[in-house]
């Protein structure tokens, strides 16, 4: 018995006679705020209103068309992915404290994994080799780091990497694989250490870390190191309602795009990527066609965390964000981060201004030191911004940071730059934003 799934069918013209919820920002809205009358608004001309199963299929279809992968493979794929991940639920349910790593490989593969701390539980193996589902679920021995630990360990390594006076790196836990990469970039690789020197150094930072005790992480095994001859930086920036445009107060050139509309300590507002408004002079917000300006008020950035919480007095901040130039979306969810490795993905910046949908995640653990690119505001050495999730195939541009990450109707994170080549793009996810900071992504009921 195969491990079963469902392909949605389409579902063109279904959402035709249902409400229309939406609030332009240039509308005067009278209701009181976060009421059902301040929420039914007529539609706003020249834009399209998908409902959840029309936004995914939008979505698959934009990953076919752009990866050049056939649309019915693309479906088959991505509901398994969702069909596993359900799955995978259950399992973590059954088996606390046992996981290394859940994982799917990309579209237009229909192939999972799961990885034990230790031996796979035998019951678990005879029950998939029961059903049928060994050639789609891949049970793994042998993990060594339970999967709520991977950004703490990885971040030690990073520090270690950091004593040896390396600047300009990133360490990311690769779920897939099982281990910690560490990428280093640098004009000359004859002044960088040895891979076998900087083994040794997280060997000595292991000898004195409670995170790292029990040698963990002292074998080439369980750390693959790789050394880049590089003249630029490892991570580049890429300088309501979600996906407005914004720019800042002192500096109208430099421009970014908004994530999400948001509930927090000090009233509701947005988040969009924190380096945006790096010397805290405020942001301005813009609507597509460049009026109703309005200012938001900074409140918190840690340099550690690239996501911002701005309020916006007086103006309502209402659960849609621009998918696209011209669609409109409701939020219904927030995608949790241990749901994400091997997931297809969609972002959108107010500079590309177009969807794009042609990424995978391929970490969500993704913690660098960088160069601070001529901002005199950012902190010193050792720098660490982390944890983010990485995906392939960035395609954003100068004036997309900030920008919402999502599929179908679901919230995933906050775009926030690009490794030097463009094959690698990284944003914040949401749920540790609001984790962070205390915010609550506004959505709709499901």
């Amino acid at each position: 018995m195969a491990f079963s799934h469902t392909v949605l069918a389409n579902d063109s013209g279904s959402d035709k006679d249902s409400p229309i919820i939406f609030i332009h920002p240039s509308e005067q809205i009278d209701a009181a705020p976060g009421s059902d009358e301040q929420l039914q608004v007529k539609r706003q001309p020249g834009f399209k209103y998908d409902a959840d199963r029309a936004a995914i299929e939008t979505d698959m279809g934009l990953v076919s068309e752009q990866s050049g992968i056939p649309l019915d493979k693309v479906k088959s794929s991505i509901a398994f992915q969702d069909a596993f991940y359900e799955y995978a639920e259950k399992v973590r349910a059954r088996y606390p404290d046992q996981i290394s790593g859940v994982w799917v490989q990309p579209v237009p593969a229909t192939l999972g994994g799961i990885r034990f701390v230790g031996n796979v539980p035998l019951a678990l193996s005879f029950e998939v080799q029961k059903r049928g589902q060994g050639d789609q679920i891949r049970l793994v021995t042998g993990g060594k780091i339970l999967e709520q630990n991977h950004a703490e360990y990885t971040r030690a390594v990073c520090q270690a990497v950091s004593e040896m006076d390396i600047t300009n790196f990133i360490c990311e836990y690769n779920v897939p694989l099982g281990r910690i990469d560490v990428e280093i970039h640098t004009p000359d690789k004859t002044t960088v250490p040895s891979q076998s020197d900087i083994l040794q150094s997280i060997q000595k930072r292991a000898n004195r870390s409670q995170l790292m005790e029990n040698g963990l992480l002292l074998s080439p095994d369980d750390i693959h190191i790789e050394i880049k001859k590089s003249n630029g930086s490892v991570f580049v920036p890429t300088f309501h309602r979600g996906g407005m445009g914004a720019f800042r107060v002192n500096n109208p050139h430099l421009q970014c795009t908004t994530g999400w509309s948001v509930s927090g300590p000090v009233g509701d507002g947005l988040v969009t990527a924190g380096h945006c408004d790096y010397d805290r002079g405020g942001l301005k917000l813009y609507t597509v066609n460049h009026f109703r300006m309005f200012r938001m008020d900074y409140w918190f950035a840690p340099w550690t965390q690239d996501a911002a919480y701005y309020t916006n007095p007086g103006q309502p901040s209402v659960p849609y964000f621009y998918a696209d130039f011209n669609d409109i979306r409701p939020v219904r969810r927030v995608k949790p981060v241990n749901t994400m490795v091997g997931r297809q993905v969609c972002r959108y910046g107010r500079k590309s201004n177009f969807r794009s949908c042609s990424h995978t995640v391929t970490s969500t653990s993704a913690i660098m030191s960088f160069r601070s690119l001529g901002f005199p505001s950012f902190p010193v050495y050792p720098f660490f911004l982390a944890p983010m999730v990485a995906t392939t195939n960035d395609t954003s541009d100068f004036g997309d940071s900030g920008g919402g990450w999502s599929w179908g109707e679901t919230a995933w994170g906050v775009h926030s730059g690009r490794s030097e080549s463009g094959a690698v793009g990284y944003f914040s996810d949401l749920e540790r934003i609001e984790s962070y900071f205390g915010l609550t992504v506004k959505r709709l009921p499901l």
